[in-house]
């Protein structure tokens, strides 16, 4: 995953068109450079629930997610029933919610230490 700020070969590839979308968006212009930090954030956040997922779960998430497949086509590319694609389908998402709900409380405990530093 390695770097995620401004140096960051994702934040130099796609940075400009989130803060040009940003900007389009926001009724105050400077708000614009948050919305790009809160979007990377999130985004981050989601890789590194997604790395702490197994190769099973993290397939079969990749194939109806990002590939736009159904699960008893992410089946047939698994070499596995539909039931047992819906079936990891089902365990992916619910240990995927909670790996993100563990990050946000995660999160939020350093934006509390950040308030408490001021």
């Amino acid at each position: 995953m390695g770097s995620r700020g401004p140096g960051s070969a994702g934040y130099r590839e796609q940075g400009r068109a989130i803060l040009s979308y940003a900007l389009c968006r926001v009724d105050a212009p400077d708000d614009a450079p948050d919305v790009v930090a809160e979007t990377f954030l999130v985004a981050w956040r989601r890789l590194k629930a997604m790395a702490g997922l197994g190769e099973e779960s993290r397939g079969v998430l990749m194939l109806v997610g990002w590939e736009g497949l159904a699960p008893g086509e992410a089946a047939r590319v698994l070499g596995i029933t539909a039931l047992a694609a819906r079936s990891r389908l089902h365990r992916a998402r619910r240990r995927l919610k909670g790996l993100l709900r563990e990050r946000e409380v995660a999160g939020a405990g350093e934006a509390l230490d950040m308030e408490e530093a001021r």
